[in-house]
């Protein structure tokens, strides 16, 4: 199947979606009831609870996955050694930490942007070929002039009246035009928009199957190049000249808001100059004006200015008031831990209205129940054997605030405004949970969004993907996101019954994300919120087998399931990503 991201796919939110707000909020945050409220479409997700992988299939799609990581980043004596543990023993577990012990006991570094890169990312290149006699004679070819912007714009306007049925930007070089049209063109039936992956620096601009209306806030996850309906292009109004030279963003922010149906071809062609024009001089006024337009059609003032690199802005949008936030922490003792989170948040945040819920499961250390007598915070008993969902559960259940924030006790705040960041994007229509990006201790990326490719795994800038590219960088939709660091609407947590109790150590934040979004809700990331996190500092490393092949079966990871918020060729082995094209080039996938 094609990388097709349609109105199918996707669902409004219902009405009502601002319930637990002030009276003024939902009028200032919802869509207007219009065509436009299409872009609040989310991904939804196939489940196989009772239909799923059998046992033999699951402990076969494990070793297949085994081997891969083995086969990729691991040397001659691990390759040697890996069958003789086992992918799932004591004794192999026991050798890990050996190692991870050993590993930590050194001095952690980040590497440099060039020190990363994606292998066999060649593969994902098609071999040169030229467009058919019929793409030709149906497709309008423009050069993109931005020193004679008036003159490129006359042009599009010939293109509306002529008998073309496709247009195609490009920078000039027909040869690059000519090889992009013939990758493109047998991706047209039933869309709007057809877009490829690019060249770029250090690594191409590879792009997600789904195009996000938060991302595209971001930047333009469209870019060149693409081909777009003329058909399309008339339905919302054609070129804006006003979007000066970041008039192609605008035209793909319209697009989308319209009900364009976008499809992703996975191969990196030429990238037809659209990188010139992020470096244009009066591009980063052009793209931020662009921005507060496309927010203004919602209903939405914003503060919108450049971003962290070329071709982005950041926007922020300030709510009218400033909604309670119940920030709930599990702990069993390791006041070390919690004493050292509460501090940081008590200390730094400068969010008006939010209070401290501690989630003890069974503590019984004398200086934790001292401190938890005596700290600024309630404390909810949560008894029994470990099992975080239910923890969490219960928390949310003994709390009232129409936001809550779940966060490890093994984490610390960094950025000061924090959750005024994560509030201003949680209270978007459609949004129902937001994460941020994490560090160790050494200041290492930990945490840059889960990416599920083929397995949930922390995409980490420096560490597994390039540091300072876009995909991570701005704030954007994403699959998941680590469960130590989530804010979500307590309507939203409701409307999925919380954490599935069944997933009781590991997964349950995933799932949690992946039912949200089969529930109309959006999933965020926004990396300008920074949080220390030790990982695994407070209950070790607990990933039972049992959490993993139930959430394997759920959604048949391995198998059917696709990310649609990350490049669908790539695949993560360990640390190392690995591109895998489709054996029909070019084909990518979708969810069903």
């Amino acid at each position: 199947m094609d990388g097709l991201w349609n109105n199918e796919n996707y669902h409004r939110r219902p009405e009502g979606s601002g319930q637990g707000f002030p009276d003024d909020f939902r009028g200032r945050f919802e869509f207007p009831p219009s065509r436009c409220r299409e872009r609040g479409r989310v991904p939804r997700y196939q489940r196989y609870d009772t239909d799923g992988p059998s046992e033999a299939e699951l402990q076969q799609r494990w070793r297949r996955f085994h081997r891969s990581v083995r086969a990729t980043t691991s040397g001659p004596m691990v390759r040697l050694l890996a069958p003789l543990l086992g992918d799932d023993t004591v004794r192999r577990r026991a050798v890990h930490a050996l190692l991870s012990r050993r590993s930590s006991a050194g001095t952690a570094s980040s590497p440099a942007v060039g020190d990363i890169a994606i292998r066999n990312v060649d593969r994902l290149r098609p071999p040169a070929t030229v467009p058919s006699a019929d793409a030709l004679a149906r497709t309008a070819l423009v050069a993109v002039d931005l020193d004679d912007l008036e003159g490129t714009f006359r042009r599009l306007d010939d293109v509306l009246s002529s008998p073309a049925e496709w247009l195609l930007l490009h920078d000039g070089t027909n040869e690059h035009a000519s090889a992009a049209l013939a990758a493109l063109w047998p991706f047209t039936s039933d869309v709007g928009v057809v877009f490829a992956d690019e060249e770029g620096v250090p690594i191409p601009i590879l792009k997600s199957p789904a195009v996000g209306p938060h991302t595209l806030l971001s930047t333009n996850v469209v870019g060149r190049p693409a081909l777009v309906r003329i058909a399309s292009l008339r339905s919302c109004g054609g070129v804006r000249r006003q979007a000066g030279v970041a008039f192609e963003w605008d035209l793909s922010l319209r697009l989308y808001e319209c009900g364009a149906r976008f499809r992703h071809v996975s191969a990196v062609l030429p990238a037809l100059g659209g990188a010139t024009v992020g470096e244009h001089p009066d591009f980063a006024v052009a793209s931020c004006e662009v921005v507060t337009e496309a927010l203004r059609r919602r209903g939405l003032e914003a503060n919108v200015s450049p971003g962290p690199l070329t071709g982005s802005v950041h926007w922020r949008v300030t709510p009218p008031t400033w909604p309670l936030v119940d920030i709930i922490i599990p702990t069993r003792d390791r006041v070390d831990l919690v004493r050292q989170c509460v501090e940081s948040i008590v200390a730094r945040s400068t969010y008006p209205a939010y209070r401290i819920t501690i989630l003890d499961n069974d503590s019984a250390e004398d200086e934790t129940l001292r401190y938890f007598a005596e700290g600024p915070f309630e404390v909810v008993p949560c008894p029994g054997p470990f099992n975080y969902a239910a923890i969490m559960n219960r928390g949310v259940a003994a709390t009232a605030a129409p936001l809550v924030l779940t966060l490890n006790n093994d984490t610390i705040v960094d950025t000061p405004d924090w959750l005024e960041q994560l509030v201003e994007v949680v209270l978007l229509e459609g949004v129902g949970l937001v994460g941020c990006r994490t560090t160790d201790g050494h200041g290492i990326h930990d945490h840059d969004g889960v990416v599920i490719a083929p397995y949930p795994q922390h995409l980490r800038g420096g560490v597994n993907w390039p540091l300072g590219t876009l995909y991570t960088e701005v704030t954007r939709d994403i699959t998941a996101v680590t469960g130590a660091v989530t804010l979500i609407r307590r309507e939203a947590w409701e409307s999925v019954a919380g954490m599935d109790e069944t997933l009781a150590v590991v997964m349950n934040d995933i799932d949690l994300c992946l039912r949200l979004q089969n529930a109309d809700w959006s999933v965020v990331v926004v990396p300008s919120v920074l949080l220390t996190h030790h990982v695994s500092s407070s209950r070790g490393r607990l990933d039972p087998l049992a959490d993993r092949n139930r959430f394997v079966r759920r959604w048949d990871i391995f198998g059917s399931f696709v990310d649609p918020y990350f490049p669908e060729a790539l695949r993560l082995y360990g640390s190392t990503m690995v591109a895998e094209p489709s054996l029909d080039f070019g084909a990518s996938k979708e969810n069903p």
